[in-house]
């Protein structure tokens, strides 16, 4: 072949120019193409894009990236967790949380290569980890592990108390623990008022049979307005609560609970009275980092009755 092309005066280069030491490519001045690799940096904020725009699957490809990249560090299983709990996969967003847990005393990364460790941040970071751990604990229906982890998060921080109480709260309520409910709720009112404490306040109130001490705080829930979709349920439990104490008027009752209904038994009288249920919890919080987008939390109790029975005299 060579011999044929060098009596035509031609040579190799002329059909392969990019041959010589393959250090070129389509031409004999274009280099070829490296494949570039990526910092485990570039996969966090990759992630935080695809997470920002709602596209939890490509941000959860890339924050497991970002981990890979940096398995000893608490960020990248902060941000794994998040996505979880956007996808509603609570029970590894929690095991995700824990792996950051884990290695919450190891240097952070500050990125631009650089490694620390700051003890104000990583006091932070627990506190919200936890915090975090426990809404994705409440979300999968672990409100022991939830109630515990809050406890925790209490013990560390500040910053989120208002909503590790009505979080603890909801927690609680759930698990029938009313009296425990109520103070957390009554303690994230004095936080910051808001409908939302009031409606699970007024709820706790009609669970232990308490109606006229129910209506109370539902109607302050009306006063103080928003969240306005707790609002509207205060102001719709409200109505209930007050069409039940007109039923029964002045006549004795008794109260028993089951599960989260309440039996009213009354002389002649019988009748279902619905309420709205507790508002969704606090949503998560970013773990120590500027860049951390944040994540959801556990989406709040369903509805319940009041059923009237009659009995006799």
């Amino acid at each position: 072949m060579t011999e044929y092309l060098e009596r035509l005066g031609l040579s190799e280069l002329a059909l392969f120019g990019d041959v010589p030491g393959l250090a070129r490519a389509n031409s004999r001045y274009s280099a070829l193409r490296r494949k570039e690799t990526r910092t485990p940096q570039q996969y966090r904020d990759q992630g935080n894009q695809a997470y920002r725009v709602g596209r939890y699957d490509d941000a959860l490809v890339q924050y497991e990236s970002y981990a890979a990249g940096l398995p000893d560090i608490a960020q990248p299983y902060c941000l794994v967790g998040d996505t979880l709990s956007a996808l509603g996969r609570f029970e590894e967003a929690a095991e995700a949380f824990t792996r950051a847990i884990e290695r919450r005393d190891r240097p952070m990364d500050f990125g631009h290569r650089v490694m620390a460790h700051s003890a104000a941040m990583a006091r932070h970071m627990v506190h919200t980890l936890y915090y975090n751990r426990g809404n994705a604990y409440a979300a999968a229906g672990d409100h022991d592990r939830a109630v515990s982890d809050y406890d925790t998060a209490l013990k560390h921080g500040r910053e989120l108390r208002r909503n590790v109480l009505f979080n603890r709260g909801n927690s609680e309520y759930a698990l029938e623990r009313f009296s425990e409910a109520f103070e957390d709720f009554e303690s994230a009112q004095s936080e910051h008022e808001g409908s939302d404490a009031a409606l699970a306040l007024g709820n706790c109130k009609i669970m232990t049979g308490e109606f006229s001490a129910g209506l109370e705080r539902f109607l302050e829930g009306v006063r103080v307005g928003g969240p306005e979709g707790s609002a509207n349920h205060c102001r719709q439990n409200a109505r209930q609560v007050e069409q039940l104490l007109d039923v029964l008027g002045e006549s004795d009752y008794e109260v028993r609970r089951k599960g989260h209904i309440v039996y009213v038994e009354a002389v002649g009288q019988a009748g279902v009275f619905p309420f709205a249920g507790n508002g969704g919890n606090a949503g998560n919080t970013p773990s120590g980092m500027v860049t951390a987008p944040g994540g959801k939390g556990y989406k709040g109790s369903a509805g319940f009755a009041v059923v009237l029975e009659s009995k006799r005299n």
